[in-house]
């Protein structure tokens, strides 16, 4: 029998954008129209199974977005709102939550992609875009990596149906030429042509997805009840972790710390988990200063904005720092590295030793001072508060930070001479190294502190170092082994009164320094010196604890993480200005400076506002900042030296005298930049 004859194919209409547009112009004109391309004659979402042929410029443009998240992101992803659909302008944080769920690695060996960071925790504080983030990163995964499938749960159905609607918006706000094809769309879900889809629900007790999930967001995950968390977690986690292309992002602000978040929370930052951690403050979107927090404070109350806004763990905690000076620290923080010293000295190599990514160690002016404060690690004191608060946490760190001494700007001394105006005011503190370690004892670290201060600043020989160590706990053991160094000096660690004098009373100052009531009085002083820039932190580590410490149940400490970093800081530093001995240090290094021109200026301001007249006029002010353009340095450093300073012509009478100085360089830091600086050359 022969086979029949072949019938004319119905041809396949290819669609262009030129007239996709031209449906739509005549749509909007009243003519009926073709709706084949459009799902379910929606206008705004693209059918499946269309053939659509990409120009050459369209092509190159989808490549682009492929390539590049953020690209796509930020020219493409459009949010509706009262005005339609509008761009979003991300802030950098979101640029980095971007990054990280989205970065890939390629393995040769299996030529297969795999996410750079399969785990990730992210505690985000109220009104930071943390929904738009997200939607953005659903809507780029979705598309551009076929047969993926994505799940959201959430604490509630309306949370979980929210991020669907809004990923809904941005396939709808798209060109024809970067839409998906829809096969199929709910309130809680869809699928895509190209075999991607996307699930979401309230979290229950048992997980009942049914296929491989590639992408899990978990949201308002530490306000899921803890029978129902507990539960999900077993059954679902063990799935995500045994598949190397999955990958799992737990969203949340802090509910205390007995649930699964704060778990999961705290080990990442102690490193005892895979979860790559990352946190939004308030602060960090723009708008959202101390005078919006106190608003939002007397709006929520003191306890929701410590939680929702501040992100503490504990209700009855109030961080520290305001939202001003985190802010200023964020933009210059960055991770300290470990670097080759070239010295023959095994302890100056310990990889817990390391170094601001611009600080050189190896290239240390003689003429450098520098600053150490040390935490030694108080062991299992108070067990069953460490207990109850945070469960099996790591051991506190033995710590120590480097700080460097620079000169103060003139325009910073100015600005708070009404409150003080001495050699203290004229000073920073530029932290440029760090040591911590919860593995070597207080022994071992006072071996890394003196071959740091001895065999690498040689302090025996140049006077450069002074070091702050408190007593409570271990520092006798670290100060005896600190003190077996060869070429101790016994003026390197600074001494000070272990208790309060009484009236009459005699009493010999002892190495270090011992905390008693009088925590609160330093911890606050030390707030004061960060918000008048006069101790600049630089470590990011150091700023992560910096964050997390305040008062809780009245009392200052980390809340809910360790402060082996932070307490120093805040507590050390202030302690080690109210010492003569220290301010005298100072006094003796600024005679020496060899930038004289700025160290007069500096005390020129000082004699004017120790002769009762801090309220220094513009123009005498600018007088004595920018000099004269007629007068060489010299001659600005020798005007009027003779009748002023008699007994040290040519140079500041210090001896005595409230006169400050930072560093061989101009500092490079002016207040009026801020905060468009990175402050860079600081070190």
């Amino acid at each position: 029998m022969p086979a029949p004859k072949e019938g004319p194919r119905k041809r396949s209409r290819v669609y262009s954008t030129e007239a996709i547009n031209k449906l739509l112009k005549d749509r909007s004109e009243g003519y009926e129209i073709d709706y084949s391309p459009f799902y379910q004659r929606d206008l705004e979402l693209r059918a499946p199974g269309v053939v659509f042929q990409m120009t050459e410029q369209e092509y190159s443009e989808y490549v682009k977005c492929y390539e590049n998240p953020l690209y796509f992101i930020t020219k493409y992803c459009k949010f509706k709102n009262d005005d339609g659909y509008t761009l979003v302008t991300l802030r950098e944080f979101q640029n980095k939550i971007i990054k990280y769920a989205t970065e890939e690695v390629y393995d040769p060996e299996k030529n297969k992609i795999y996410p750079k960071n399969r785990n990730i925790i992210w505690m985000a504080a109220r009104q930071s875009g943390k929904t738009t983030t997200l939607c953005s990163i659903l809507a780029y995964k979705m598309i551009f990596n076929p047969s993926y499938n994505c799940a959201v749960m959430a604490n509630k159905d309306d949370t979980a149906k929210e991020l669907v609607s809004k990923i809904t918006d941005i396939f709808k706000g798209l060109p024809y030429f970067l839409k998906p094809g829809c096969d199929n769309f709910g309130k809680t879900g869809m699928r895509l042509e190209n075999g991607s889809r996307l699930i979401s629900s309230a979290t229950t007790n048992t997980a009942s997805i049914g296929f491989t999930i590639n992408f899990m967001i978990l949201d308002e995950f530490a306000h899921i009840p803890e029978n129902i968390v507990n539960n999900f977690w077993r059954s679902v986690y063990p799935t995500l972790s045994s598949s190397n292309v999955s990958q799992c992002m737990i969203i949340s602000t802090p509910n205390g710390t007995t649930n699964k978040f704060y778990e999961i929370w705290s080990k990442s930052i102690e490193g005892r988990n895979s979860f790559v951690n990352l946190r939004t403050d308030y602060w960090e979107v723009p708008g959202h200063d101390s005078a919006w927090a106190e608003k939002q404070r007397a709006d929520f109350g003191d306890e929701e904005f410590a939680q929702e806004f501040e992100l503490q763990f504990s209700k009855n905690s109030k961080a520290l720092l305001s939202a001003e000076d985190m802010a200023f620290i964020d933009r210059i923080a960055v991770d300290y590295v470990q670097k080759k010293i070239n010295i023959q000295n095994q302890y100056l190599n310990d990889p817990h030793l390391v170094w601001h990514p611009n600080f050189d160690p190896n290239d240390i002016n003689p003429k450098d001072k520098f600053v150490i404060i040390v935490d030694i690690a108080e062991g299992n004191q108070d067990p069953d508060e460490i207990k109850k608060e945070s469960g099996d946490r790591t051991p506190d760190s033995n710590s120590f930070s480097i700080f460097k001494l620079r000169l103060n700007s003139i325009s910073n001394i100015k600005k708070y001479s009404y409150l003080s105006c001495g050699i203290p005011d004229c000073v920073r503190l530029v932290q440029v190294g760090r040591y911590s370690s919860n593995e070597n004892d207080e022994i071992y670290m006072a071996k890394v502190a003196s071959a740091v201060c001895y065999n690498l600043m040689n302090d025996d020989v140049n006077d450069s170092v002074r070091v702050m160590v408190e007593m409570n706990f271990n520092g006798s053991g670290f100060f005896n082994e600190f003190r077996r160094h060869v070429r101790f000096s016994d003026a390197t660690v600074l001494k000070t009164y272990h208790k309060k004098l009484m009236p009459g009373e005699k009493q010999k100052k002892k190495v270090g320094f011992k905390t008693t009531q009088n925590k609160e009085i330093y911890c606050n002083k030390g707030r004061k010196m960060i918000t008048k820039r006069r101790t600049i932190v630089t470590c990011k580590e150091t700023f992560t604890q910096m964050k997390s410490f305040g008062y809780i149940k009245g009392k200052l400490k980390g809340i809910a993480c360790h402060d082996d970093l932070s307490m120093p800081v805040f507590n050390h530093i202030p302690r080690m200005f109210d010492e003569e001995s220290f301010v005298s240090w100072i006094e003796d290094y600024l005679f020496l400076h060899e930038d004289q021109v700025k160290v007069y200026k500096i005390n020129q301001i000082i004699e004017q506002w120790a002769m009762e007249n801090p309220e220094m006029s513009d123009s005498a002010f600018t007088s004595l900042y920018m000099g004269s353009e007629q007068q060489t340095p010299q001659q600005v450093l020798n005007s009027g030296m003779s009748g002023m300073y008699p007994q040290t012509p040519g140079y500041p009478y210090l001896q005595g005298s409230p006169v400050g100085n930072f560093a061989a360089q101009p500092s490079p830091y002016s207040e009026s930049s801020y905060p468009g600086i990175r402050y860079q050359g600081i070190l």
